[in-house]
């Protein structure tokens, strides 16, 4: 008889695909319930402002066209909304998604399988991190294209594609970092709270200690730091994104 074990160093990519598609099915609820968050959130509002002040968003697009900085075409509520969004989402998805890890019925019923414990993982992974980044991806694009859609032909459509382009590309690669930061910490906490207060710590840390240590240090001492120091902030995913979403602090 074949034993889990000697499944355990194996990948199984039939069985991934198999286990990738009921896992999208099982979690098609929620997706469609982030979609419409998202939808609400990001896409609604630059319609929004689009219709009820068009000399707005012909200057939003005049930007836009200018500045290869993200997020020109949304207003302020659905660049922050994003920005949180893309910040929490990832976060909160692994710890979810990575649960089972330690759940004792569930562990002991997934692993009684004949199906390797890297192929469980890697199937939560990726759908995990689909149910984060595609109905974000979908958001984006139809609240990049707000303006052209309810009257502004004068868009450049080579410059919109190009910056709506540029804009989705930074979405997958910072949910992606954020994502496989918070998958590991979640697979190593017991916890839902403790995986996203460590997935967190995690992903600012070299964010909060410059801005920390610049306050104090002029506060308390009277020193002023190299402005260098400030760009340890961008290290982090947390102050990646902020900077990737033409929103890096300029702490002045």
């Amino acid at each position: 008889m074949t034993t889990t074990t000697s499944f355990s160093k194996q990948f199984q990519p039939k069985v991934f695909g198999h286990l990738y598609r009921e896992l999208l099915r099982r979690y098609g609820s929620l997706t469609a319930l982030y979609q419409v968050l998202l939808l609400l959130a990001v896409s609604l509002p630059c319609y929004v402002e689009a219709i009820n002040d068009r000399s707005r968003a012909i200057k939003w697009a005049a930007e836009y066209a200018m500045d290869p900085g993200i997020g020109t075409y949304f207003p302020d509520v659905a660049r922050v909304l994003l920005d949180l969004i893309l910040l929490a989402a990832p976060v909160m998805l692994a710890a979810m998604m990575m649960h089972y890890l330690h759940d004792k019925r569930a562990v002991d019923f997934y692993h009684s399988l004949p199906v390797s414990r890297e192929t469980w993982l890697a199937a939560h992974f990726a759908v995990g991190y689909t149910i984060c980044t595609l109905p974000m991806l979908v958001a984006v694009l139809l609240g990049s294209l707000a303006c052209p859609l309810v009257g502004h032909p004068w868009v450049d459509p080579m410059t919109l594609l190009q910056e709506t382009g540029t804009l989705m590309l930074s979405v997958i690669c910072m949910s992606f970092v954020i994502f496989s930061v918070a998958t590991f910490v979640a697979v190593n906490t017991s916890t839902f709270v403790e995986a996203i207060g460590y997935s967190g710590a995690l992903c600012s840390i070299t964010s909060v200690l410059p801005v920390v240590w610049h306050s104090l240090a002029g506060s308390l001492y009277g020193y002023i730091p190299h402005p260098g120091m400030r760009n340890l902030a961008q290290l982090s995913p947390y102050g990646t994104v902020l900077l990737a979403m033409d929103r890096a602090a300029a702490w002045d």
